[in-house]
């Protein structure tokens, strides 16, 4: 059994866990700051040790700046992810990341569905295709865990769907 917790880190962290090719078990997210993200961490691992944390890899330096991330928000994420390391390495958890793109077209199909907007809402219809979340959810941040869970589950636990559902909605059940 690999247990898998993926997270979208940020000021709201989205979150997702579960066993590798079930439906994730929990998921959620929630406004942290640093040592509240530490503290919750902490309290995650001492309920249910994961076997891998998953997170969404760093952008370049370069894409902040194309993006016009504040500075703040730029120093913030780094933080975030050094107290993930910190804690995965005092645990024996093993950390992996991912490149958002690579995750987005394991769950969408596609790396890119144009903007930002239109990518957060393509991975909201696919959890909902998947029955991840409910049919009215539109939190992006526990959409991205739930997608980078999703990615983690099949490429690196190697551990495909019990059911299969197309990018149409349809199942093979």
């Amino acid at each position: 059994m690999v247990w898998i917790l993926a997270l979208d880190l940020g000021f709201k962290t989205g979150w997702a866990e579960g066993e590798a090719g079930q439906q994730p078990s929990r998921s959620g997210s929630t406004p942290l700051h640093l040592f509240e993200f530490l503290g919750w961490l902490n309290d995650r691992f001492k309920e249910r040790r994961p076997r891998l944390v998953v997170v969404e890899d760093y952008l370049p330096l370069a894409a902040y700046k194309r993006l016009g991330t504040a500075e703040h928000s730029v120093y913030d994420a780094l933080m975030r992810r050094g107290a993930l390391e910190a804690c995965c390495g005092l645990w024996g958890i093993e950390l992996r990341a991912v490149d958002v793109l690579h995750a987005r077209k394991h769950f969408t199909g596609r790396r890119s569905h144009g903007s930002r907007e239109d990518n957060k809402r393509a991975t909201i219809v696919r959890c909902r295709q998947l029955k991840y979340v409910a049919a009215g959810e539109a939190d992006e941040d526990r959409c991205d865990a739930l997608q980078i869970w999703d990615w983690a589950s099949s490429a690196l636990a190697r551990k495909a769907p019990r059911e299969l559902v197309l990018f149409g909605g349809t199942s093979n059940g």
